[in-house]
């Protein structure tokens, strides 16, 4: 089961077109970006029918990928055509197909809209790749021949930190209609960032923290509960720093039962650049669950 939002349940199905990375979600990728770590993107663009696609920056760590666009055209006419797509409950992005650098579907689009394939790991079992993802737009400078928008892919386990590249093509941008294809490489210092690991100083016989690692913008928590729970632990749990700053997240959280336990997977926007070395992971509604986290050492991804 997939908790979009802490809301929605099914295979994961990449929706939702709000302004969403600077409206307060998405507050790791923001903490991220002030602090330096977004890859300038320059000569990433597809030029079709007069409108020029690029790639503007990007923010990608194993839990989440960010990528901006800008669309441009010299003929004052052309952009012209573009429409808030806002208001017309339309995707800007519904007819992308991004693929990673092994071939593997981030997005794609059918007759159901845009969503992501399931994949087939060595036993056989499908999982996804991606469990959730938003878009937003900025059409300020419309009337200068530019359009800015913006996409988020989430990973609720994690699953996207060995992908150094994107294959992104379509056939229309909103009601643009043309033919694009662009090739973006990640990075080194994208792919290769950091990671840390946390360990619960104490034991607790409610909650059992599996594992948990920082990554440029988030701290990932695999836990399981020894009671009842339900979706509603992806809006309950948080994190508390030593001075009582709390954190929360709005990301997708992947919740399965296995054994007759409960375990969740979740991310909270918290960027590595808050330097937590120590936190209390709570859920709310749930007693005594407190689990104190201290930071344990950090680890080298591998090439």
């Amino acid at each position: 089961m997939v908790v979009i939002g802490g809301l929605s349940f099914g295979k994961p199905v990449l929706a939702g077109i709000n302004k969403v990375l600077f409206e307060g979600r998405y507050n790791g990728v923001k903490s991220a970006k002030e602090n330096g770590y977004e890859q300038k993107v320059e000569g990433v663009f597809s030029k079709s029918d007069g409108i020029r696609l690029e790639v503007v920056d990007l923010v990608a760590d194993p839990t989440i990928i960010n990528i901006r666009f800008k669309l441009s055209a010299k003929d004052a006419n052309e952009l012209k055509k573009f429409k808030n797509p806002e208001t017309e409950n339309k995707s800007i992005m519904n007819h992308f197909t991004i693929t990673d650098d092994k071939g593997r579907i981030l997005q794609t689009y059918g007759k159901d809209g845009i969503m992501s394939p399931p994949l087939t790991d060595e036993d056989g079992n499908e999982y996804w790749l991606t469990s959730g993802g938003d878009e937003d737009i900025d059409i300020s400078k419309l009337n200068e021949n530019e359009v800015y928008f913006g996409c988020v892919f989430t990973s609720s386990q994690g699953l996207l930190g060995d992908i150094k590249g994107l294959r992104i093509q379509t056939n229309m941008i909103s009601n643009l209609e043309g033919n694009w294809d662009l090739k973006l490489d990640f990075d080194d210092f994208i792919t290769n960032n950091e990671e840390v690991s946390y360990v619960a100083k104490d034991k607790n016989e409610k909650v059992e923290i599996i594992e948990a690692k920082g990554f440029a913008t988030g701290i990932k928590i695999d836990f399981t509960v020894n009671e009842p729970i339900d979706e509603l632990i992806i809006l309950n749990a948080k994190l508390v720093d030593k001075n009582g700053k709390e954190y929360t997240t709005e990301r997708p959280g992947w919740m399965e039962n296995k054994n007759g336990k409960d375990y969740v997977s979740m991310t909270f926007d918290v960027s590595q650049y808050e330097s937590l070395d120590e936190f209390d992971f709570i859920i709310n509604g749930l007693d005594d669950s407190k689990v104190t986290l201290v930071k344990s050492y950090k680890i080298k991804k591998k090439d």
